[in-house]
């Protein structure tokens, strides 16, 4: 199985995004890196190497130029072409074979030397190499370009000759370091068709360099390459010598010239290599450059090289002394020769193409391509590991892509996908992905009914869609995935023996020094909640409550209410909702965890709690006689009677009330709707009564009067 096949994806473009970690080939990396990548590596790693792909997130366009350039050239070497007689032929179409001899017919062409060159960047062919048979017939096609360029005017083509080899150049000129060649990109962009025509094209890049080195135009030395077909100027190179080092710096990291042209010294041993983003920097590894050294490298890269034209003196002695060191070592054992590194008294790696050791290999400036020491340093680590052990790796590096990824996004860096700084893009970037990654307490956003007080574009995260995620890396391993109350990310390992299986659940955030504590605002607000002060004295608990389509809020919101119109008068600090993850905490501390079979199952099945203490303990003895009903929203997603146990308090008042019944202060008139009809019964006896007592003396009152009328009468 391949590792790089196991990545996590976000859906966050047409395309699947694949994010995975840094595969760096020679350090171990834990950073984030995008499958956008060609390396598949982070922004560091991605600039550290010098044998890379150029890649479309972390490179600049002129990289891709000075790529195509080297490849080309490299591949025109490998080949051995004759330069006068070979002509290259670029496309931006693929042309097929036929048509190919049918534009070029009763040209003397060797068609069974035609050669192709395929881009690897691109996945397709770039250019064609036609051998002629003659220079004089490569000459009449060049002459006659125009004509064959319209037949092959909707393949977008270009016909020239190859340019002289850069490697002879440099043997050549005797003070070659202080030479730089400036190229013409290979491709038909118009930002390189558009330049200024032959002609005026020396002339503008002479003013160009007097710009930048501030030097006059008698003092630098400009001449055009010669094409090998022909004989004439060629402007496609253009050899410049200058009179210092220093002015040759200016100019090299002054490039790309006219936003196109691409510069390259000579004495550089690899063809265009990939420009570093410090000038003090090896070309070959991250080590600071010997200021002194021609090739632009640390003085173990220069003195590791095996091929050169140049000789530098900053490593002469230390290749004297590996060559003095390595005849040592053959002059005891002849037959240990093909064993060591062509270059050092190392062994070499019997994988290595290149013939060298683990040291040597990486930085050659020229070398064969090598899977065994381009092999990224994660792969290797996750190979040591067994078969099974493998799968449950990839499981926790998932979880941990998952933390790392959310936690980039929410601070708003992007250097692992795509760096933004200094764009126009880059605030609202940032803004809208620190938005997107704030976690909403509110359940109706999940059930589809979002009121217009949590209604909030683009919020996409709440806690009951993030449900916890546990995964068994082995018998005594544990990954356990969440969030905390903040919306934080987090991501916790148990490990513990098989038999004891002692564990604790602690639910904490997720710190930027990767440490997990409880801030001091957390602690005093879980300190001062006024709702902790009903636990030695509230009278029910409440079990089976809803946890994943109500948010906290809603849930104590749906308790009051309902206890309110159901049941009787209750304040809300006097409701305590506990989740089911702190009764695992008190739980995994306990024998019970160790005795019952799959308890904590059964905990998450059983869902929310609730703490109530009302303000009528009556109103408490009809929930638990179920002379009153409550219906609350349960963890099954229903609407129906939860469960209902009494407390240790609340069982205490019912046995002094059964000992001592006349010291019992209850009070029937603050009692809820289930003691509404004794109430009025009670108030009607009441009334009764003072009736009867101001009857009897209205009585009274009433036979003086009539007594006094019928003397009137």
């Amino acid at each position: 199985m391949c590792i790089r096949d196991s990545f996590y994806c976000v859906d966050d473009s047409p395309r699947l995004h694949g994010i995975l970690p840094c595969q760096s080939r020679y350090k171990s990396c834990s950073s984030l890196s995008s499958m956008f990548c060609a390396n598949y590596m982070c922004k560091l790693c991605c600039q550290d190497i010098q044998h890379k792909n150029p890649c479309i997130i972390h490179d600049r366009y002129e990289q891709f130029f000075r790529y195509k350039v080297r490849s080309v050239y490299m591949f025109e070497e490998a080949k051995s072409f004759d330069r006068t007689r070979t002509l290259r032929l670029q496309m931006r179409r693929l042309i097929r074979k036929h048509d190919l001899e049918r534009v070029f017919e009763n040209v003397p062409i060797e068609w069974d030397k035609l050669c192709f060159y395929y881009h690897h960047g691109a996945h397709r062919i770039h250019i064609a190499y036609l051998v002629l048979e003659t220079q004089e017939d490569a000459k009449k096609v060049l002459l006659n370009k125009m004509y064959f360029l319209q037949k092959l005017d909707k393949y977008d083509a270009n016909l020239t000759a190859l340019n002289t080899s850069l490697y002879r150049v440099c043997e050549k000129y005797k003070d070659a370091e202080n030479m730089i060649a400036i190229i013409k990109p290979l491709t038909t962009l118009e930002v390189v068709t558009e330049l200024p025509s032959e002609s005026f094209y020396k002339s503008q890049v002479a003013q160009l360099i007097q710009t930048i080195t501030q030097l006059g135009s008698t003092q630098f030395f400009l001449e055009e390459d010669l094409n090998p077909v022909t004989g004439e100027r060629d402007m496609n190179h253009l050899y410049l010598k200058l009179p210092g080092k220093e002015y040759i710096e200016k100019v090299y990291h002054a490039q790309p010239l006219f936003g196109c042209l691409i510069v390259h010294k000579l004495s550089h041993i690899q063809v265009c290599p990939f420009l570093r983003y410090s000038p003090d920097m090896c070309i070959m590894c991250v080590a600071r450059k010997d200021q002194r050294c021609i090739h632009d490298m640390c003085k173990d890269c220069c003195s590791r090289q095996k091929y050169g034209i140049l000789v530098c003196q900053c490593s002469l002695q230390l290749v004297q002394a590996s060559i003095a060191q390595k005849k040592e070592i053959v002059s005891k054992d002849k037959s240990i020769t093909e064993t060591l590194c062509d270059k050092c008294p190392n062994k070499r790696d019997r994988d290595c193409p290149n013939k060298m050791c683990s040291v040597c290999c990486p930085i050659q400036a020229i070398r064969f391509d090598c899977p065994f020491h381009d092999e990224s340093n994660y792969c290797r680590e996750i190979k040591t590991l067994p078969g099974q052990l493998i799968g449950r790796k990839m499981l926790s590096i998932v979880s941990e892509l998952h933390i790392k990824m959310r936690h980039e996004l929410k601070c708003g860096r992007y250097d692992w996908f795509r760096p933004i700084y200094g764009t126009d893009v880059q605030e609202s970037m940032r803004k809208a992905n620190r938005e997107l990654q704030e976690v909403l307490d509110n359940g109706s956003i999940i059930r589809g009914t979002t009121t217009t007080r949590y209604k909030r574009e683009g919020k996409i995260l709440t806690f009951q869609a993030n449900e916890p995620l546990t995964i068994w890396l082995s018998p005594s391993e544990k990954v356990f995935e969440s969030i905390d109350n903040k919306g934080q990310p987090f991501v916790e390992y148990y490990y513990s023996e098989e038999a004891s299986r002692e564990e604790r659940t602690i639910w904490v955030k997720n710190s930027l020094n990767k440490y997990r504590t409880y801030s001091i605002d957390d602690y005093e607000k879980y300190i001062n909640a006024p709702n902790l002060k009903i636990i030695k004295d509230f009278h029910i608990m409440i079990l089976g409550l809803d946890k994943k389509v109500f948010s906290i809020r809603e849930l104590y919101n749906e308790i009051y209410n309902s206890i309110r119109n159901m049941v009787g008068s209750v304040e809300l600090n006097n409701i305590l909702v506990i989740d089911s993850e702190s009764f695992l905490m008190e739980v995994f501390n306990s024998s019970t965890y160790q005795e019952v079979d799959k308890l904590e199952q059964n905990i998450f099945k059983l869902g929310r709690a609730a703490c109530v203490k009302l303000d009528n303990v009556l109103d408490a003895f009809a929930l638990i006689t179920k002379e009153a009903k409550l219906t609350l929203p349960l963890n099954n997603r229903k609407n129906d009677e939860p469960l209902i146990f009494p407390s240790k308090y609340l069982l205490k008042l019912i046995e002094d009330y059964s000992q001592n019944p006349q010291n019992a202060q209850l009070n029937y008139l603050t009692a809820g709707s289930c003691f509404a009809a004794a109430n009025k019964e009670m108030e009607q006896i009441n009334n009764n009564m003072k009736d009867l007592m101001s009857g009897g003396r209205g009585g009274g009152g009433g036979g003086g009067k009539r007594k006094k009328k019928k003397q009137k009468n």
